[in-house]
């Protein structure tokens, strides 16, 4: 019944959490249907479990509540968009989950859902059909047709799945499908005619109709008449009527046409095409004659546009060319009989290139040795202005502050001029000082920009590499592009042209192109815009000029041009201001960049036009573009290592970025290598050269220096001024080395891959700081010389050269250290550091660096002169721990090295002479020399020199003689476990000291003189002083027997539950020794001695005849307890040694831990207490045996004390169990004394109410004899 009940209680848990999992309603969020679908699954459980195993009506509507809330839920989650979108994972998932809740909602989800997807099905399908319907009612005139055919075919597509799911709607799509192809038909008879091209996509649109049509026509059981076969009969009837007129017409046009006009001729042949299938052999064979007579015209203009120079004449006849290829391709594809032929364009292509070529290079070798020229000189301005800027580090210093950039139609961003920049900075520190604020009004500034227009060109005549004029605007002014197109015609349609044909984006310009005007706030200039604002021209100038109003808003960081109606937004950007060195090369990097774009594009050119020469041919021109490389070569290098040495890497990938493949052929890649590390490499050289400080000054400095210290009262602010000039220095050196450091690791870096690079760029670098080094350890410097070694090492360089230098320095300062009386041994451990840093700045131990073996005999000497010295003298506990951690330290420096062993037997070897002969003489000396020799050596993980007691021996010494004189107990044992795990032995005085400190414990405790105490103290301080002993011997064993044998009076009670044994055999007998036990009892033991002294003759007990006869255990326990050595029996407390039968477990627990009065028994006949017998016998009727069948007895030791007698046959009421135990508890009585013997015949029973009025003394093992 239990288990039924936990389990209705489960489940309906179960379901008050699903309710509870509902109503949260997780899948609405990322978690996605998982949760849903886990809900329906454990509903689905709950609902077996309640449907068929269990009678509750109320859980069973809950269920069926929820599932029907669950389906509404899933029919709200299928909504329009899934149906629009065709989502194939959540619909399906939705299905199956109904599917799944059917169970617990009798089918009603799966309907519901059914219902809910057949209802979006229909009214996605009718939005698509409706627009059919409203499209083809708008296509009145069959010209709007040919633009909505494709529209309306692609709704029908998308109506056809949402249809199949409402099949009602099948005619009325049906319906629709025969309206549109008896438009797409109108449509063909009317426009066919003049636009044959409606064909091709007509015909697909019919194919893709009908395939759609004939499958819904089949579920209503109808037919359909193919529109594709009608489509294909109006081609046919339309061929027949234009092909001959269409083709005589193309033919005249060859033949009169003086001047070639491709979209005439182009517009015939695109009617002709679509028409020519299935046409006869006799108008294929004309239409290719009039191909081939067209081709020949075009060969003639293009002749004589050649011979004229006519350059966009022969563009357009090349284009032409390749557009009848295109047509003659199509032909030959789709009409049997008609051969393909090669293009002939490819031949006018060759041939335009070699002209173009041609003059190409005319213009391209002067103007690069012209531009090489002023580059030059410009090159050698900017040189001049950086070579003047010192020192170096403040060329990338900021020449000025911000400067602002507006954003150009392209994208790109434009700086303002110099003044516009500083103007509008100035406001913007403004609006800053205000607090930002961000309403419109005090965002907002307005500044004026004078913004150019020209009516008329001004042609100013510059050099170039493709072309030799270029328009500029007069310098220094702060205006715009000319709003008239210069170079290519604008386009019409300007942002708005959709046009991707590339030759109209060649023909035309476009915003974004560099020849489409913009002015100053990046607006593209509109041609009503410039006539609008054109000012009077300065015919000086060429340009009118007119002033127009920006509005600039800090917030957003745009600018709005409010002159023009307040069109044109663009960003606005504030950037940090250029270095001085960006100021000095601005003006000729900007030439050079230009300068490079302009030879790049020429390139560019050229190799379009190389593809299309011969093979001959390309190998000749491509000689000539070879040359022009070479010519290049002299101004690319002067501005590589002007950039290098200012460190603008950026414009230098922006030019090898320009030049792609080309810098391969220039060399620009090597050439840079090679400029960057001989600049790095200076660079260095420079950083680390220093004055020598050797020379013969030297003297006369320190002179100088020595005067000033005398007379710092005179000089001394001279003295300090020169100190602190000193320490700016070392910081800028320092500063300056960790800079070209970085340089030189980023050139490692970037050139990783090159092998031989590297491996000549750490050469140099080694010669470089190889001498460095020499100087830094001449002047003794470790840290410039650590600082070398780490630099080279991070290079990967070679650092063996540098390491002489570093033993040089080594080898100079620990002598200087080691052997100098006047150096403390703290130098030594300075020089043996800096040692270490230095040689693990170069990935390398001290051993590898310097060989400490040679002065491993100074260094213990010195050692031990220091230990010798503090421990002669009087004793300072602070200076020892100071003295052992020097020496630790200093013998922790020399671990590493072989010498570390060397200096061990050189310093224990002067110690033990001194310790032999001096300090055995003091005690306080040698307990110093013995304490100091323990925190050494302990601190190093070293074992004592065999001459000289441990660490543990001492500390045990120390422990045992704090103990004895404090006289605790606690400490005492401590100190006694502590000292027994020392080999305590092999010391007399601590083997002594040991002795005494456990005769005083033993005597503490009051313990037996039987029990050993070395066993019983144990190796845990903590830990229980318990032990049993296996008692040995036959006397011993003997006297167990007889006392059990003696004391068998072999009556039956009615608490036997086995058969009377015959008698019994003793096996074995334990010695319990537990020392609070036994503490506890003797304390209880002497109290209860002084208590019966107060009452005359109860203790002892005088005579027992009176009470049944004397104790059957007495003579027999007191011979016992002589013969185990053990404190003999009391006879002033009536103290016996009885029996107490019980099971094994219970012996040993009690042996361990004591009798617990929490088990004694409540229900006995003298009360709850501790029931002891004088009789093996009585004993015998409530032990258990072991698994050898032995049985447990305890031999206990029992304070009777002042003993109650009751003889009554019933003393559970006569005098009652309350009032025995509050006789011993609360009133003058020790123990009950329960003569059965007197009452029934049986046994007398002796208890005690306090467990420690007993002592488990013995436990002995016996068996029984049976029969």
């Amino acid at each position: 019944m239990g288990c039924v009940d936990s389990k209705h209680k489960l489940h309906s848990d179960n379901l008050k959490g699903l309710e509870a999992s509902f109503s949260r309603k997780p899948w609405r969020g990322t978690g996605g249907l998982e949760s849903l679908v886990q809900l329906v699954r454990d509903l689905q459980e709950v609902d077996d479990y309640f449907r068929f195993h269990s009678s509750d009506a109320a859980a069973q509507a809950r269920v069926g509540s929820l599932g029907n809330e669950i389906a509404r839920e899933l029919v709200g989650l299928i909504n329009i968009d899934l149906i629009r979108g065709r989502d194939t994972v959540t619909i399906p998932r939705l299905k199956s989950i109904a599917k799944n809740l059917d169970i617990v909602t009798r089918d009603v989800a799966s309907s519901q859902v059914e219902a809910r997807l057949k209802e979006l099905h229909r009214q996605v399908a009718q939005e698509r059909l409706n627009y059919v319907g409203t499209a083809l009612a708008r296509a009145s005139d069959p010209s709007m047709m040919t633009t909505a055919a494709t529209q309306v075919l692609s709704s029908l597509l998308d109506a056809q799945p949402h249809v199949r799911e409402v099949p009602e709607l099948v005619t009325v799509m049906l319906h629709h499908c025969t309206n549109f192809s008896e438009k797409v038909i109108e449509c063909l008879l009317v426009m066919a005619e003049s636009d044959t091209s409606l064909f091709r996509p007509f015909g697909d649109i019919a194919a893709k109709l009908d395939a759609m049509a004939q499958v819904l026509a089949r579920q209503v059981s109808t037919s359909w008449p193919p529109l594709a076969a009608r489509v294909e009969e109006i081609r046919l009837q339309k061929a027949m009527l234009l092909v001959p007129t269409t083709l005589d017409s193309f033919e005249l046009e060859i033949e009169r046409a003086e001047q070639i006009e491709p979209r005439k001729l182009l517009k015939i042949l695109d009617t002709l095409l679509p028409l020519w299938t299935d046409q006869p052999q006799e108008l294929t064979s004309r239409l290719t004659a009039a191909l081939q007579k067209l081709e020949i015209s075009v060969t003639t203009a293009f002749d004589r546009a050649l011979a004229a120079g006519e350059g966009s004449r022969l563009d357009m006849l090349v284009g032409f060319a390749k557009d009848l290829d295109q047509r003659r391709a199509q032909l030959a594809a789709e009409v049997a009989g008609v051969a393909a032929a090669e293009p002939f364009s490819r031949g006018l292509e060759t041939r335009k290139a070699g002209v173009t070529l041609r003059t190409l290079f005319e213009n391209a070798e002067g103007n690069v040795a012209a531009r090489s020229r002023e580059l030059h000189e410009a090159f050698r301005e900017a040189e001049s202005r950086v070579k003047a800027t010192q020192p170096r580090e403040r060329l990338k210093e900021r020449a000025e502050e911000y400067r602002w950039k507006f954003r150009l139609g392209n994208g790109s961003f434009k700086d303002y001029s110099a003044a516009r920049s500083a103007e509008v900075e100035a406001l913007y520190q403004d609006w800053l000082d205000k607090g930002k604020p961000s309403d419109v009004e005090s965002r907002r500034y307005e500044i004026k920009i004078q913004v150019a227009s020209a009516p008329s060109r001004v042609e100013s005549r510059e050099p170039s590499i493709i072309s030799s004029t270029s328009t500029s605007l007069p310098p220094e002014t702060d205006t715009v592009k000319s709003s008239e197109p210069v170079g290519r015609p604008r386009c019409k349609y300007g942002e708005k042209c959709f046009r991707k044909n590339a030759q109209h984006r060649k023909d035309f310009s476009h915003p974004g192109d560099d020849d489409w005007p913009t002015n100053n706030a990046g607006d593209a200039v509109r041609e009503e815009d410039s006539l609008l604002h054109m000012p009077m021209s300065n015919p000086g100038l060429g340009v009118g000029v007119a002033e127009e109003t920006f509005s600039l808003d800090f917030l957003l960081m745009t600018q709005v041009n409010l002159s023009r109606r307040g069109r044109g937004m663009r960003r606005i950007s504030r950037v940090e201001g250029m270095t001085f060195a960006q100021q000095h090369t601005h003006e000729y990097f900007v030439q050079v960049v230009q300068f490079v774009k302009e030879a790049e594009d020429m390139l560019a050119k050229a190799e379009v036009e190389l593809r299309l020469l011969g093979d001959s041919e390309r190998e000749r021109m491509q000689a000539q573009v070879d040359q022009l490389l070479p010519a290049m070569r002299p101004a690319l290098s002067e501005f590589l290592g002007l950039a290098v040495f200012i460190e603008d890497m950026k414009v230098i990938d922006d030019v090898v970025a320009m030049l792609g493949v080309h810098a391969e052929g220039l060399g620009i890649k090597s050439v840079l290598k090679q400029l960057r590390m001989r600049d790095v490499l200076d660079e260095l050289k420079l950083a680390y050269k220093e004055k020598d400080v050797l020379g013969s000054s030297q003297p006369q400095k320190w002179d100088l220096l020595r005067l000033m210290w005398k007379h710092q009262a005179v000089v001394g602010p001279l003295y300090y001024n020169r100190c602190g000039i000193v320490k700016t220095k070392q910081e800028i050196q320092t500063l300056t080395r960790r800079h070209v450091q970085i340089r030189c690791q980023a050139l490692l870096s970037e050139y990783a891959d090159d092998a031989e690079f590297g491996a000549e760029f750490r050469f140099s670098a080694v010669e470089v700081l190889a001498g460095a080094a020499r100087l830094a350890a001449a002047r003794g410097s470790p840290e410039t010389l650590r600082g070398i070694l780490q630099t080279a090492a991070s290079w990967q360089c070679d650092v063996a050269p540098l390491c002489k230098s570093a033993e040089t320095f080594m080898r100079k300062s620990l002598g200087d250290a080691a052997g100098s009386r006047l150096q403390p041994l703290g130098r030594v451990i300075e020089v043996l550091d800096l040692g270490q840093e230095i040689a693990k700045a170069a990935h390398k131990q001290l051993a590898e660096v310097c060989n400490l073996t040679p002065f491993t005999g100074q260094i213990a000497e010195k050692a031990f002169g220091e230990v010798n010295d503090l421990l002669d003298k009087a004793h300072d506990p602070l200076k020892m721990p100071a003295s052992v951690n020097q020496l630790v330290e200093l013998r922790t420096k020399l671990r590493s090295n072989d010498a570390a062993t060397q200096f061990d037997a050189e310093f224990w070897a002067l110690f033990k002479v001194r310790y032999e002969e001096g300090f055995t003489s003091s005690t306080e000396t040698q307990t110093r020399a013995i304490e100091w020799s323990m925190a050494f050596c302990e601190q190093l993980k070293q074992p004592l020199p065999p001459w000289m007691m441990n660490k543990d021996q001492v500390e045990a010494l120390r422990k045992l003689e704090s103990a004895m004189t404090s006289g605790e107990e606690g400490r005492l044992r401590e100190a006694v476990v502590f000292a027994k795990q020392t080999d305590y032995k092999s010391d007399s005085q601590l083997s002594s000291m040991y002795e005494k400190s456990v005769e005083q414990l033993r005597k503490l405790k009051r313990l037996p003189s039987g029990w050993e105490m070395d066993g019983l103290v144990g190796d845990d301080a903590k830990a229980k002083m318990f032990k049993k002993v296996d008692l040995a011997g036959d006397t011993l064993i003997s006297l167990f027997q007889q006392i059990f044998d003696k004391t068998n009076a072999g009556i039956v009670t009615r608490d036997r539950k086995e058969a009377m044994p015959r008698g019994y055999r003793v096996q074995k007998v334990e010695s319990v020794w537990n020392v609070d036990s036994w503490s506890s009892y003797v304390k209880r033991l002497d109290g209860i001695t002084d208590q019966c002294s107060r009452f005359p003759g109860s203790a002892p007990v005088e005579d027992w005849s009176g009470w049944s006869g004397n104790v059957a255990t007495d003579e027999l326990g007191k011979a016992i307890l002589t013969e185990a050595r053990l404190p003999s029996l009391e006879n002033s407390a009536n103290e016996f040694l009885m029996f107490h039968g019980t099971n094994p477990d219970a012996a040993n627990l009690i042996a361990q831990n004591h009798f617990d009065m929490a088990f004694a028994c409540k229900t006995g006949l003298f009360g709850a207490g501790l029931y002891f017998a004088e009789s093996s016998s009585k004993s015998d009727e409530y032990v258990k045996p072991d698994a050898r069948n032995h049985f447990p007895v305890i031999m206990c030791r029992v304070t009777l004390g002042r003993v109650n007698y009751v003889p009554n046959p019933d003393p559970t009421t006569d005098p009652g169990r309350d009032k025995l135990e509050s006789s011993c508890l609360r009133g003058d009585y020790h123990s009950v004394l329960g003569d059965r013997k007197k009452a029934r015949g049986t046994y007398r029973e002796f208890i005690v109410y306090d467990h420690y009025q007993v002592y488990p003394h013995f436990i002995v093992w016996y068996t029984r004899l049976s029969g």
